[in-house]
């Protein structure tokens, strides 16, 4: 059963959970495993986004230059049924993290897209934010 885990030139295959379940008493399908495992550091490329910098509240950067390098939305996890925008930004010379829900600034995201990254500021106006 452990060949199945491996293609002709014997490097390892995507193994399923219930593949590996079924085998959980045989040492030589574990064996095998092993043998054929990577370091995860290896072959993996560090995109998360812990690896970018520090979180920071759009509070702490109204009026301040900054440097936006790029933007997501995905469905916000804090509010249900939101989006949240997550910008990638330096400000001070470090690299920062900023989420927000606000519908304005995601909308000119979207609408700016091309233009990343650019140099602004985020105002407050009454309740809202805006690039400036």
């Amino acid at each position: 059963m452990a060949s199945d885990l491996f293609d002709a030139g014997g490097d390892a295959c995507s193994t399923s959970f219930d593949e590996i379940l079924k085998n959980k008493n045989n040492p030589e399908f574990f064996d095998k495993l092993k043998e054929k495992a990577q370091v995860f550091s290896d072959f993996a490329e560090d995109n998360s986004l812990n690896s970018w910098g520090k979180k920071i509240k759009i509070d702490e950067i109204i009026g301040q230059e900054v440097m936006f390098f790029g933007y997501k939305i995905a469905p916000s996890i804090k509010k249900e049924g939101t989006e949240c925008l997550t910008l990638l930004l330096e400000v001070g010379g470090e690299k920062r993290l900023l989420f927000s829900g606000s519908g304005i600034l995601i909308k000119l995201c979207n609408l700016y897209a091309a233009r990343f990254p650019f140099r602004g500021t985020i105002t407050k106006i009454n309740n809202y934010y805006r690039f400036g």
